[in-house]
């Protein structure tokens, strides 16, 4: 609700959340009392005065607090007049609180939507983090398990070059060995 100014026009709706009342009881003591007699625009909206707005405060505190019947209210009316009926109202200062306070709460309820979303995102945000750092150190683990195995891989495969090398160094010197037996056995033979 936008803050008005206390001699603005009010909708129904805004007077009976003044008067803590349902907007039904306020119909239907204007069909039963007279003097209650808002403005009505396009389409059957009720405005109230401030004088309207005084009036059925008066008349609030009459019948409620005060126990009078509606009869007993009409004949009140006539008798000592309207002005004296508005003098029962409660100050119209506490519009400008009511006003006040619903337009508090409507900002905390538009506010808290939007502080919901970025509670969220943050914890999305956080939740994206320690993803990357999972993820960080399990890059890191894989990388250096495939280091570790490149490492073992490697000196495997120059340990077997390094056997194969002997190997091929112990078969050369065998095949030498022979070669040279041969050599001396054909020698002997003819």
């Amino acid at each position: 609700m936008v803050c008005k100014s206390p001699n603005a026009f009010r909708t129904i709706s805004e007077v009976a959340g003044w008067l803590e009342l349902p907007t039904h009881v306020l119909r239907f003591w204007e069909s039963k009392i007279t003097q209650i007699s808002p403005i009505k625009r396009a389409g059957g909206r009720r405005y109230y005065r401030p004088r309207d707005m005084l009036l059925l405060g008066g008349i609030k505190f009459l019948l409620y607090e005060e126990g009078l019947t509606i009869r007993a209210l009409k004949q009140k009316i006539t008798s000592e007049g309207q002005k004296a009926i508005e003098s029962y109202s409660q100050p119209l200062e506490k519009v400008k609180e009511q006003s006040a306070q619903e337009n508090k709460n409507k900002i905390e309820i538009e506010i808290e939507p939007i502080l919901i979303k970025e509670v969220h995102s943050k914890n999305k945000i956080e939740e994206h983090r320690s993803n990357l750092t999972i993820v960080d150190s399990t890059k890191s683990e894989i990388l250096w398990a495939v280091r570790k195995k490149l490492r073992r891989t490697n000196f495997q495969q120059n340990s077997k070059n390094i056997i194969l090398i002997e190997l091929f160094k112990k078969l050369v010197q065998k095949r030498n060995t022979i070669a040279e037996s041969l050599t001396n056995c054909s020698k002997t033979q003819y």
